[in-house]
């Protein structure tokens, strides 16, 4: 039995692992760069519909800012749709930090003043830095 066509086989690499020198002969090799950022925002433009040009190009330009660490691996492609696709389901409109909301602080009356040990019977002693124990749950034998 014989082939009608030589078999063409593309092998894809992210560079994760060394291949074999003995593959390397056998392969012709084509390093194929990231996009630009203009090209990267025409392919989430026509992979995720209904984006906002906004958190468009703030996610790309985001990505491509990534891009640019000294990291092992890279963002790809696809992950730059997979987070632009996360956020338009979550109904995000751009990107931007938010600050954290503050949790809210006991007032100066309800506040511990003593560093005491707690009151439960499973707390251990204060410790001798007079900061307040930790409280120690038991855990169970089987």
């Amino acid at each position: 039995m014989r082939a009608i066509h030589v078999p063409r086989v593309v092998l894809t690499s992210n560079a994760a692992r060394e291949l074999s020198d003995a593959l390397k002969r056998r392969c012709l090799h084509l390093y194929i760069d990231f996009p630009t950022p203009q090209r990267e925002l025409e392919i989430v433009r026509s992979r995720v519909p209904g984006v906002s040009e906004q958190l468009a190009r703030k996610v790309v330009a985001a990505v491509q800012a990534v891009r640019k660490l000294d990291l092992k691996k890279p963002p790809s492609i696809s992950e730059t749709l997979d987070w632009v696709r996360a956020l338009t389901l979550l109904n995000a409109s751009t990107l931007e930090r938010r600050s954290s909301p503050t949790r809210s602080r006991p007032s100066s009356s309800t506040r511990r003043t003593s560093p005491g040990p707690r009151s439960t019977s499973a707390s251990s002693p204060a410790p001798s830095s007079g900061k307040p124990a930790l409280p120690v749950t038991p855990v169970e034998e089987r």
